[in-house]
């Protein structure tokens, strides 16, 4: 049986219609992204533009030495198409190391990246080869390399042999060497007894931007001050057994004492200290000292590394004040 042509075409075009239209009834789904990559990672801190280096995981951020490092920042970031990142872009974060973002994929795949802050300043180092011997209330030079001119981004403290830490106050930082960097710390050492301080051996710790530096030994040596008395304007009279003072400041270093029977004899007698504070000195007259004049009046300083004593000191008196001490038989009752 023959079809007309027609026809024919008629059924084939009715077919391919059905075909598209069934087509056209079925649904397709794409298949979710998986990229999740950190692309950019920016902030301005300071009046300074920064971008970060973003390789193998890291968020690299380069700050110049110069300036200071801010406590937190408000990065802008931008991750690939369909991501989203956590903290989210505009969030604040400390501006230190170790602070993780995420980034998650639209197929739920996730890739972290770790913030490590590479600050531009040199190694920071310390003279630990030549001692410093300083007295309460005297300045104190430190010597080393690196140190940040900016004294508000730099702090210096003694370390005692406990461990105890006193931080000092800096006067200046001197640029000795011309590099643009300190080379010498001066500070001012408070008066005996106004701190914690007491003579000794201390190790120097500086913090200087990002550097941190401590001696490896102990390099400051603090001593009392030499003691300053104040003018002998008469004669100290006393008796045998009795006590008597001298008074000035920085008394604190002090021994016994001896007294000349003549300027320039070598015949002398000791009296012992019975207490001392920085300004005033007790010394005791022995029970058997011979009652007489004596000339001079020399008070015993002890240097407190090695112990000895050093009898050279010579009192300050008015002129006509001989002798010093005058030692009177004790009264019968």
């Amino acid at each position: 049986m023959r079809f007309p042509l027609h026809e024919t075409f008629y059924s084939a075009w009715l077919t391919m219609a059905l075909l598209l239209a069934a087509a056209c009834d079925t649904e397709y789904e794409n298949a979710p992204y998986p990229y999740k990559e950190l692309l950019t990672f920016s902030f301005t801190a300071n009046g300074t533009a920064v971008e970060a280096a973003i390789a193998e995981g890291e968020i690299l951020l380069y700050w110049p030495h110069a300036i200071a490092l801010p406590t937190t920042i408000t990065p802008q970031l931008s991750v690939s198409e369909k991501a989203i990142i956590t903290p989210a872009s505009g969030t604040p974060i400390p501006l230190q190391d170790d602070i993780i973002y995420t980034v998650t994929a639209e197929d739920g795949s996730t890739a972290t990246y770790t913030v490590k802050v590479v600050v531009n300043q040199p190694p920071l180092s310390l003279d630990d080869d030549n001692p410093v011997v300083v007295s309460f209330g005297q300045p104190a030079d430190i010597r080393g390399t690196n140190i940040l001119l900016d004294a508000s981004r730099t702090t210096i403290s003694l370390i005692a042999a406990n461990g105890e830490e006193t931080q000092m106050e800096i006067d200046t930082i001197v640029d000795g060497l011309g590099t643009g960097f300190g080379s010498n710390i001066l500070i001012q050492l408070p008066e005996d007894g106004t701190t914690a301080l007491d003579t000794g051996w201390y190790k120097i710790k500086v913090v200087s931007g990002v550097r941190t530096a401590t001696t490896s030994n102990a390099v400051l040596s603090i001593r009392y001050r030499y003691p300053a008395f104040e003018f002998i304007t008469h004669a100290i009279t006393v008796h045998p057994g009795e006590t008597f003072s001298l008074t000035g400041k920085y008394l604190r270093q002090l021994g016994d004492a001896r007294v000349l029977v003549q300027d320039g004899s070598e015949e002398y007698h000791s009296l012992a200290k019975v207490s001392s504070t920085p300004t005033e000195v007790i010394y005791r007259v022995p029970d058997d000292m011979p009652a007489r004049e004596y000339y001079t009046i020399l008070p015993g300083i002890v240097d407190i590394f090695s112990g000895t004593v050093d009898y050279s000191y010579q009192l300050n008196v008015y002129p006509n004040v001989h002798p010093q001490l005058i030692v009177t038989e004790q009264q019968e009752n």
